[in-house]
């Protein structure tokens, strides 16, 4: 019995953390893309209004190491694109690689955001593409303009989202072997407490019925249910101490 109990805690302990295990999980995969989408989209943004004050002032060293120094701090890749000509790469793979070449063909007036499912770079990457804005009014030192077809696109690897994901499903998973853990100790705990009355019950049944009649069960343990079954085990027992003494004397009489 104390086996069938412990094997049915930790059955429903365990339906109840899959219950939550799984749901979380997967929410927190979903906020991983989707956040990791959200922030590409900022930098981008932010990152082409810093390129077009460079670009546009024909500053294109200081550009190429700005893109240089954010694809190195963040781990995300930097490409601008003119028509054909490529601007800035912050890695040489880049400039060859066709998906990116096509997004930039096929780019309007609004941002644009996506995965790719494989490039020249690292296997699947995220990206965002959006045009360089135009200065309104280029300084007056300069007299070149930003180019009106100049396109930026950022990449990050999927793959690094994927670990992440991938993290948190194991820190999930290694909860809920605490969770079922702290489950069987509970359940080792709660079975024991019912089936140790019912042990020391039924040993004090088989003593009584072996003929040791002055033994009585314990009353003093365990739930309500049982104490009362103690409770009638024993004014049974007494009622036949008081049948066999009455036939000794009847007997002896």
């Amino acid at each position: 019995m104390r086996n069938r109990l412990l094997l049915g805690f930790i059955l429903f302990a365990f339906i109840a953390m899959a219950l939550l295990v799984i749901p979380v999980g997967l929410t927190l995969d979903a906020h991983e893309n989707s956040s990791t989408l959200a922030a590409l989209k900022r930098d981008t943004k932010a990152l082409a209004t810093l390129l077009a004050n460079d670009i546009s002032h024909n500053h294109l060293p200081q550009a190429v190491r700005l893109a240089k120094t954010y694809a190195r701090n963040t781990g995300r890749q930097v490409l601008v694109i003119d028509g054909a000509k490529i601007l800035i790469a912050s890695k040489g793979d880049q400039a060859t690689d066709g998906a990116l070449s096509k997004i930039s063909q096929t780019i309007g007036t609004k941002q644009i955001a996506g995965v790719i499912p494989r490039t020249a770079i690292e296997g699947p990457q995220y990206y965002v593409a959006m045009k360089i804005p135009t200065l309104a009014k280029p300084l007056p030192s300069s007299s070149v303009s930003a180019p009106a077809k100049s396109v930026l696109i950022v990449t990050y690897p999927v793959t690094v989202v994927t670990r992440a994901i991938r993290s948190d499903w194991r820190n999930l998973g290694l909860y809920g072997v605490l969770m079922l853990f702290i489950a069987f100790v509970l359940g080792l705990i709660l079975s024991n407490s019912l089936t140790r009355p019912l042990r020391r019950i039924s040993a004090a049944v088989d003593d009584i019925g072996g003929g040791q009649l002055e033994v009585r069960a314990p009353v003093d343990d365990g739930p309500p249910e049982l104490r009362r079954l103690a409770e009638a085990i024993n004014s049974t027992s007494t009622r036949l101490i008081n049948l066999l003494g009455a036939q000794k004397t009847f007997v002896e009489d």
